[in-house]
């Protein structure tokens, strides 16, 4: 995503931070939304104004817990492995 953001900063000259794990956030004042999205939309480039901060990182932590639980094989787990199993998901939602 770091690339879709210096791709709209060919376009408009903004702040480029990053915003969360492998995402990138290009930054304009509030006031100046409509215009910002008007020149996106000029050039087909698609973007999201992300809002809270919060929901948008809790969803991918819960996408990341999904993906993890749905690549265990129950029915090849050992007790050892299934509590192990249970630890490191524990530990994703606590955010460790």
């Amino acid at each position: 995503m770091a690339d879709d953001a210096k791709k709209i900063n060919d376009y408009v000259v903004l702040k480029i931070t990053s915003f969360a794990k492998n995402v990138d956030k290009c930054g304009f004042p509030i006031a100046s939304l409509d215009s910002y999205l008007k020149v996106f939309q000029n050039h087909k480039l698609d973007v999201v104004v992300v809002e809270n901060y919060d929901l948008y990182t809790a969803q991918e932590k819960y996408e990341k817990i999904i993906h993890y639980i749905q690549g265990i094989d129950i029915n090849q787990l050992t007790p050892i492995e299934a509590i192990n199993k249970l630890s490191k998901l524990q530990e994703m939602c606590n955010g460790k």
